[in-house]
């Protein structure tokens, strides 16, 4: 059996030795694709937030010249996050994806930059810091062992203590040697290399992003687009990519002769062309010069009236010359002249394709020859506009055969063809298909495949009900009145929260009436109350209506506490905001986040529940004075909640037993999110925080399928009588979901192959 395609493994799985200087806290993903020379990526991750990342974030793929096209299945890091440094370092060719995942990705990359630029300035602040401390330790050991000396003058004596007390002005003689000693013993104990943090350049700028986004061509749902065809003449070939490659191109006999006779011929011409070239360059030098003559003498002798009859009669023919041409001037002289012809292609590149034009193997003329490769994308839904990708592959397969019309004759000198389609799906992460968190499930890919990529990330566990998660998320904010932070992802799982809870508060919104109420009756009795004078104030009536006015106002400050209608919403994140404004402004999906409409929170509440902090004073005033007191749910960013703007809030909550964090997603060990679940200290702009706050940990809002969801996805798949299925992301696990593979999926008749690559790992379909 003839081998169509190769597949390699460039994504990483995490090791078991978390202590290992190599272990890697999430897998990137990325998977080359290779058919029959022509190649591409599916995705091109990032490694995220473990100490052996940034390394590995540098590494690229060594063949970046070889690439023909790459594919993006979604905007999360895991799988986009390392495109700029792809086209940073040579790539230039298409990137194939849908348009909103592109209006996504360029956000969050955008912002990538902005965090590596600000943990970029954190490093060279606190190194600053750092050499300032050891000099201030060099300087206050060195000058005071010269003050104990007995070698120094009066004088200088003087200007050493001058020197001291200007930088140590505060503190009197006996603290200036505490001082001392404790500076001494610092700098025997520790060596300031290994304080110094190591300032690394950034992995890209918005330049590399921005020119990233120009590649992109984009794809929608369910449409087909043609990333090859085969080669039928050698106009193709020169309009192709690999023309420009200097890779050898293999040709099937059908066409390789044909070819060669037309390269010849062009080779041929072009020397004809060349040599023309070198004909008309003598002949204009021969005209120019003739015309410059003549132009120069006409100018020398144009004002002179009486002329010899002979110099007269070479006035007027240089003249007539000169208006033929239409030349006044030295600078029309080049535009008269003849012009050369053009070469698209020179002939060292035609001589050199004549080498690597090659005829396929006897044996691959035999079995297959690729006609054309063809790219779909069906919804995925993990994210919006989150896409799964076929790639279907067209050839055909060529055998000697007897006429079926006639078959007691033998016609083995004809050949017949058939095509044959082989389709590989890398389906990548996919949305939930049980109790899903929007209403919509992965698609059903149709088309029978030899190949599946599929997510195995919760291949160990089953997610809770979604209802039940909902029902305690509004528990836990109903219940509580002081800051609740809720760390969330930028793109999509925020907007989910929002969306979520303003549903809420419209099932909530007769409290809106209530509570005008209430206000209508406590109005009343306070002026009832106000119109009694000061005597009658101590009268039993008058005592009455003062109790029932406090009952009021606690029922309105209860109502205001526990109801989600009156919460105020603060969103502390720009790529938040502008993931939000892309969601809310895009035709295909506007309806569903309506309710982010400012215009739209006002008519039905009469005010705007979600407010976006745009400016770090903003920040702040949350935990002023004034507001410290003051509920206020805060969705902040949080990647794994160890950088950018979720830890000004962490600095503020975690130490406060009145605050809370709620958890709604789950997270990789040793972040500063795993960290605070399990109670242990954080360390925080170079400060070390107890976790004082109370914990809600909801994992049920997970966006990636389960493994009872995974199972069901492939049971709803159509697959070839033999077929490969490889489980990506996730650890041990992995084997224990291709044992349930293997016993729930029916194979009935059918060769299943059940892989669990690891990094470079690589098979051929």
């Amino acid at each position: 059996m003839s081998k169509i395609a190769k597949i390699q493994y460039l994504w990483w799985i995490e090791s078991n030795d978390k202590n290992s200087s190599e272990f890697v806290s999430l897998t990137w993903s990325a998977t080359l694709v290779d058919i029959d020379g022509f190649s591409g990526i599916i995705d091109y991750g990032m490694f995220q937030w473990w100490k052996a990342d940034f390394e590995k974030n540098r590494e690229i793929f060594e063949n970046i010249w070889k690439l023909d096209f790459v594919v993006l299945t979604h905007a999360h890091m895991d799988h986009s996050g390392r495109l700029p440094l792809l086209v940073k370092n040579g790539y230039n060719w298409p990137i194939y994806t849908t348009k909103l995942t592109w209006l996504q990705t360029r956000e969050m990359l955008l912002d990538s930059v902005k965090i590596m630029k600000n943990e970029l300035d954190k490093v060279k602040k606190a190194n600053k810091k750092i050499s300032e401390k050891f000099k201030k330790a060099n300087f206050l050991v060195k000058n005071y062992e010269k003050l104990a000396s007995n070698t120094l003058s009066k004088e200088d004596r003087e200007k050493i203590k001058i020197k001291i007390f200007k930088k140590y002005w505060d503190i009197d003689q006996n603290e200036l040697e505490i001082e001392y000693l404790q500076a001494k013993w610092f700098l025997e104990k520790y060596n300031i290399e290994n304080f110094l943090k190591e300032e690394t350049c950034l992995l890209f700028d918005e330049v590399d992003v921005e020119k990233t986004f120009s590649l992109f061509k984009f794809i929608d749902y369910w449409e087909e687009v043609t990333l090859k065809w085969s080669f039928s003449n050698l106009d193709e070939i020169l309009a192709s990519k690999l023309y420009f490659s200097k890779k050898d191109i293999f040709l099937n006999s059908d066409i390789f002769k044909k070819v060669i006779l037309e390269l010849k011929e062009k080779i041929e011409k072009t020397k004809q062309v060349l040599a023309e070239n070198k004909n008309i360059s003598k002949r204009n030098k021969s005209i120019k010069t003739k015309l410059e003559s003549a132009l120069k003498f006409v100018n020398q002798n144009k004002y002179y009236k009486n002329l010899e009859p002979n110099l007269a009669n070479q006035l007027a023919s240089y003249k007539n010359l000169l208006e033929n041409n239409n030349i006044s001037d030295f600078s029309d002289i080049d535009d008269s002249l003849e012009p050369f012809y053009e070469i698209p292609h020179s002939l060292e590149d035609l001589q050199d394709l004549l080498w690597r034009i090659k005829l396929l193997p006897k044996e691959s003329q035999e079995s297959s020859l690729i006609k054309s490769i063809k790219l779909r994308f069906f919804d995925a839904w993990h994210i919006e506009w989150s896409s799964q990708v076929l790639i279907s592959i067209i050839s055909q397969n060529s055998s000697k055969v007897s006429s079926i019309l006639n078959f007691w004759k033998d016609f083995s000198w004809f050949s017949r063809s058939r095509d044959k389609q082989t389709n590989l799906l890398f389906s990548w992460d996919l949305w939930r298909i049980k109790n899903p968190n929007i209403s919509w499930t992965p698609s059903q890919v149709s088309n029978a495949l030899d190949y599946l990529q599929v997510e195995s990330t919760y291949a160990w566990k089953s997610h809770p009900e979604r209802k039940q998660v909902e029902k305690r998320f509004f528990e836990e904010i109903e219940n509580f009145h002081w800051k609740i932070l809720i760390p969330a992802f930028s793109i999509q799982r925020t907007q989910e929260i929002l969306l979520m809870i303003l549903e809420k508060a419209k099932e909530q919104i007769w409290d809106l009436e209530k509570l005008k109420k209430l206000k209508e009756e406590l109005k009343e009795l306070e002026n009832k109350y106000d119109s009694f004078d000061s005597v009658d104030k101590y009268l039993h009536k008058a005592v009455q209506i003062s109790d029932d006015i406090n009952i009021l106002k606690k029922q309105i400050s209860d109502l205001k506490k526990t109801s989600i209608a009156f919460q105020e919403i603060i969103v502390d994140s720009p790529l938040s905001e502008n993931i939000t404004n892309i969601y809310k402004n895009n035709s295909e999906i506007s309806s569903k986040y309506k309710l982010l409409e400012p215009s739209e929170q006002i008519r039905l509440f009469w005010k705007e529940i979600i407010h976006f902090i745009k400016w770090k004073k903003e920040q702040e005033k949350i935990y002023s004075e004034k507001r410290k007191d003051k509920k206020e749910i805060i969705i902040s960013a949080s990647w794994m909640c160890e950088w950018w703007c979720v830890l000004t809030h962490l600095q503020n909550i975690l130490e406060n037993p009145k605050a809370k964090i709620i958890f709604v997603w789950y997270c990789p060990e040793n972040t500063n999110w795993w960290k605070i679940k399990a109670r242990q200290k954080v360390f925080i702009e170079w400060k070390n925080f107890e976790v004082k706050c109370e914990i809600a940990d909801l994992p049920g809002f997970s966006a990636h399928i389960d493994w009872q969801e995974i199972l069901q996805y492939l049971q709803n798949l159509n697959f070839k009588e033999s077929w490969k299925i490889a489980l990506t992301h996730g650890w041990n696990s992995r084997n224990l979901l291709s044992d349930d593979i293997q016993s729930n999926i029916d194979t009935t008749h059918k060769s299943i192959q059940i892989l669990i690559p690891n990094l470079w790992d690589e098979i051929q379909i």
